[in-house]
């Protein structure tokens, strides 16, 4: 029994594609959002002493690297990105309010680095190069392991 358990929840692919399918619906949703009504988060983001272009900025990055989590491209530089608006969204906005303010930011952030750092797995549209990202047992470059 014990076996078999471990067995069903040893899967990283599943995981990770769990957590960028979760992080894709909350930034395209977010970012969906706010380009339907720029006017208004240019003005929320003027109140903290933002540009318009930082409000178009982040929104295209919602959206755009919510789309490439959700495929599975590009998903070290979208973890990336979103990991940096999450801190600025918790430094500039939600850090005054306290820490129940942004738990859930927190854990965002945690999740994109976490991407970032793994990558997107098997389950993704750029897991057909053959290029291995995530372990050392492969051959120039060329991954040989069943575990990606």
């Amino acid at each position: 029994m014990h076996n078999t358990l471990v067995k069903f929840l040893n899967q990283q692919n599943l995981g990770l594609f769990i957590i960028r399918v979760a992080l894709a619906a909350v930034f395209i949703t977010a970012g969906w959002m706010k380009l339907a009504s720029m006017d208004q988060v240019i003005g929320m983001f003027a109140m903290i002493g933002l540009t318009p272009f930082f409000a178009w900025l982040v929104a295209l990055v919602e959206l755009v690297g919510g789309v490439s989590l959700l495929l599975g491209i590009f998903t070290r530089y979208a973890g990336i990105a979103i990991a940096v608006i999450m801190v600025f969204a918790i430094v500039l906005v939600k850090g005054k309010m306290g820490f129940m303010a942004y738990q859930s930011d927190l854990v965002i952030l945690a999740a994109a680095l976490g991407i970032a750092l793994l990558g997107p797995g098997r389950w993704s549209l750029s897991s057909g190069t053959g290029v291995c990202a995530c372990c050392d047992k492969c051959k120039d470059g060329t991954c040989n392991s069943s575990s990606q």
